[in-house]
């Protein structure tokens, strides 16, 4: 192969390889970009009070004692934390999603027959994420049954 061919074969990989290069570094200006947009919608928000629920903690409630399922459970935010505040309930089978602030705070667990649960749930990175999921089991302790004279 003559020199020039050789020169422009190498050429032409070195151009490719700084092609490649320029669009793994834009592609990355662009998340962060994108990232940090998202970081300060959300602290806007947050100032403004009108925080979207991004963290999905999901899981189940159970019994501390038998490990059964605890069903139709209230998961509730924190009255005496940072409004909004979010609600759900879990299922027959003690599953729940509750969609929440991704800020770190309590979510308080109430069921008939047991002792209100409490659990923190978000992590402080999870702030400067668009979506976020933690999973939890619950354990509920049941109530004492009242004394019977």
């Amino acid at each position: 192969m003559p020199a020039d061919a050789t020169e422009a074969v190498e050429l032409r990989r070195l151009v490719v390889r700084w092609a490649i290069l320029f669009a793994v570094l834009l592609g990355f200006l662009f998340f962060v970009l994108w990232w940090a947009g998202a970081a300060l919608h959300f602290s806007a928000a947050r100032v403004r009070g009108l925080g979207k629920a991004t963290l999905a903690v999901t899981g189940r409630v159970i019994d501390a004692h038998t490990g059964k399922s605890v069903p139709w459970a209230e998961i509730i935010d924190d009255p005496e934390g940072r409004p909004p505040l979010f609600a759900s309930r879990a299922d027959q089978n003690g599953g729940f999603r509750h969609l929440t602030l991704p800020e770190p705070h309590t979510i308080l667990i109430n069921a008939l027959g047991y002792r209100t649960g409490s659990v923190q749930v978000g992590r402080q990175w999870f702030v400067w994420t668009p979506k976020a999921t933690q999973t939890l089991e619950i354990s509920l302790v049941p109530e004492p049954a009242p004394a019977i004279p």
